[in-house]
C-alpha cells in the first residue's frame, strides 16, 4: 500500500489516505496507438428516428422505449432533451 507524502496539521504530521491520492487525468483513450476510445458506440439514424417518434407519441415511457429498442435509458433521455431544446 502506497501512501502519499506526510503533511503537517495542528495535531502533528498525518498521511493522506490512499483513496485520496490524485491519480492524474483520464484521457479517455484506451490505447493511443490503436485509436480505440472508451466512448459508447453511436446509435443509427433509424434508431434515433424511432426513439423520436415514440417520444412524440407520448404513450410509452423512457424505460419501455429503451428496452424495446435495445438502447439505454440515458440514450432516450438524451434524445428527449435534444428534442425539447430544439423547440
Amino acid at each position: 500500500m502506497v501512501l502519499a507524502a506526510p503533511h503537517e496539521s495542528e495535531s502533528g504530521p498525518t498521511r493522506t489516505p490512499p483513496w485520496r491520492v490524485g491519480r492524474g487525468p483520464v484521457t479517455g483513450v484506451l490505447r493511443p496507438s490503436t485509436g480505440k476510445t472508451l466512448d459508447q458506440p453511436t446509435i443509427s439514424a433509424s434508431t434515433d428516428a424511432t426513439i423520436c417518434k415514440a417520444l412524440s407519441s407520448g404513450d410509452t415511457g423512457i424505460r419501455k422505449i429503451a428496452t424495446t429498442l435495445g438502447v439505454g435509458a440515458g440514450t432516450v433521455q438524451r434524445i428527449k432533451a435534444e428534442m425539447s431544446a430544439a423547440v
